[in-house]
């Protein structure tokens, strides 16, 4: 894997792999309902509520959002964070909707699979890449015929340049007021396009829409989708009959080299954490981490003791 030492394997492949968010870079996101089930199955009210969550995380946090999509059991995000709050973003996001979707279908209990997957994107054709994936969604999988019929929220009309969106958060807001407010959901253009017009992105994401379409269509040769409706019919509580589970990947990157040289940094920054975390549990509070890492959570035993 990448020519790399092998300590690097073990640590990718760990249960909770470590975290190095960095304030320029771009990440891809993945979040999964527990066991797959169809928890986040699309409804007006699930849109809704997904969606004033999400509209209020961005504007609490001061998250970038570059992209999203809501399926029926997982969701993924184009996203970055300046002020590295991505950890603080995505605990609000995912405990709001899985308190607030778990109350709407009636389950108790833990919502979520396992933690968030968040992968570097490092170069503009991957993260132009990371969008296609996204907006490929429910087209790819024979849900739907076209993207734009995907019935789960969806960040296609932001990006085509309409008007933002409004949404309600329910139950007030975080002062502690009983009354409904109003987030306004906006998400940021790519890095790499930010410099173009809005008509400009527009066209190209019509035109990375189309191509799908045109793929999948000569892929699927004539069978039929699922279909919206059915999509909409589903049980929240069901789920596939098989799961698919693949490797997370450390990172998204056009070429070899730089997939090479981020796990070689990857690596050292794990090397530095790892070292560092055994001095501050056996007593040395004071130890230096490394950039952009985070003190594990624990308190040193002997000191308890004493």
């Amino acid at each position: 894997m990448l020519g790399v030492a092998p300590n690097l394997l073990r640590i990718t492949r760990m249960p909770r792999p470590l975290r190095l968010f960095e304030p320029d870079g771009v990440y891809f996101i993945t979040g999964r309902c527990l066991q797959a089930r169809l928890l986040m199955r699309p409804s007006a009210i699930v849109n809704d509520i997904i969606a004033g969550i999400l509209a209020r995380a961005i504007t609490r946090f001061g998250v970038d959002v570059f992209a999203f999509t809501f399926a029926s059991n997982h969701f993924h995000a184009l996203l970055r964070s300046r002020s590295c709050r991505i950890p603080a973003f995505m605990q609000y996001l995912r405990s709001n909707i899985s308190k607030k979707l778990g109350n709407l279908v009636d389950w108790r209990g833990k919502f979520w699979d396992r933690r968030y997957d968040a992968e570097p994107v490092l170069d503009d054709d991957a993260l132009v890449g990371r969008l296609r994936y996204i907006l490929a969604h429910g087209v790819k999988e024979g849900l739907v015929a076209r993207a734009v019929d995907w019935p789960g929220l969806v960040c296609i009309p932001e990006l085509l340049a309409h008007e933002p969106r409004e949404f309600a958060w329910p139950g007030g807001n975080d002062a502690g007021s009983a009354a409904a407010t109003t987030e306004v959901l906006q998400i940021a253009p790519l890095p790499c396009w930010e410099n173009h017009s809005a008509e400009v992105r527009k066209e190209r994401i019509l035109g990375i829409m189309n191509d799908i379409e045109i793929v999948v269509r000569k892929e699927r040769d004539g069978v039929p989708v699922f279909g919206a409706q059915n999509v909409l019919a589903q049980d929240p509580y069901s789920k596939p009959q098989s799961i698919k589970r693949s490797p997370r990947p450390l990172c998204h990157a056009s070429t070899k080299k730089a997939r090479d040289e981020y796990a070689v940094k990857y690596r050292e920054f794990a090397d530095a954490y790892m070292k560092a975390s055994a001095a501050y549990r056996s007593g040395t509070l004071d130890v230096e981490f490394p950039v952009f890492a985070h003190r594990p959570p624990w308190v040193v035993p002997r000191l308890l003791a004493a």
